[in-house]
């Protein structure tokens, strides 16, 4: 059920590990992960996981011979009483965050606390690292634009499935989507173009007369991210 699936995989055959109120995140280094799963978790199940405390049931612990490790790679055991993760990199670290949304039940996605739930994770021990240190997708937002939304949207869906780069494809001469305060008109006028929801060349996006033909009344289209969306997205 791991989506790539990893280098190593093995059930233990023990009873799940249950998140629950009482769960405590340990995390000595204080990893973007260990951020990550505490917000997917209090999103979704309503759970607001805290740490350290007496006793510490989700450890993230940096491995002390990573040089010797593939890059990005993470070690994963979940008990009954802990899970486990060592790693390499902080990348690795969130790798295997992944892995265990993966792992939880599938309401681990919903954008508000899910009740009735049993948020287990069955007892497996799991390693793995990137087969390429590049993967990804890429976005042409040129020609069709998206918003911020769906942005981020696309941006969670690559992380679920580890993936490490994305392409944002923002300016061709089918529009212009980023604002520069500099040149107001490259947004003004490249953003935007009639649009007849055709098919060129009967109706549709004329690159030759850089015009919209078939349609006596077209729409207008398009659109643009502004400085400071640019850097909410690329955080």
């Amino acid at each position: 059920s791991i989506i790539p699936a990893p280098v190593e995989y093995r059930a233990t055959g023990q009873a799940p590990f249950r998140f629950t109120a009482e769960t405590k995140v340990v995390d000595a280094q204080g990893t973007n992960a260990s951020k990550r799963l505490k917000e997917m978790l209090a999103r979704s199940a309503g759970l607001a996981l805290v740490g350290p405390g007496k006793t510490s049931q989700g450890v993230f612990r940096p491995k002390s011979d990573a040089k010797k490790l593939r890059p990005d790679w993470y070690w994963l055991k979940v008990s009954p009483g802990e899970i486990l993760i060592e790693y390499s990199t902080e990348a690795g670290a969130f790798y295997a965050v992944q892995t265990l949304r993966q792992l939880l039940p599938d309401e681990v996605e919903s954008n508000k606390p899910v009740r009735g739930i049993a948020w287990r994770v069955p007892s497996v021990e799991t390693a793995d690292a990137p087969r390429f240190a590049w993967g990804g997708m890429m976005l042409d937002e040129s020609r069709h634009f998206f918003g911020v939304e769906f942005v981020k949207r696309q941006l969670d869906r690559m992380a679920l499935l580890k993936q490490n780069v994305f392409h944002w494809h923002l300016t061709d001469d089918g529009g212009w989507r980023i604002e520069i305060k500099k040149y107001p008109n490259l947004t003004k006028t490249g953003a935007w173009r009639l649009d007849t929801g055709g098919v060129w060349p009967s109706g549709g996006w004329n690159y030759e007369n850089v015009q919209f033909v078939g349609e006596k009344h077209p729409k207008r289209y398009g659109g643009y991210y502004t400085k400071a969306q640019i850097k909410e997205l690329a955080r």
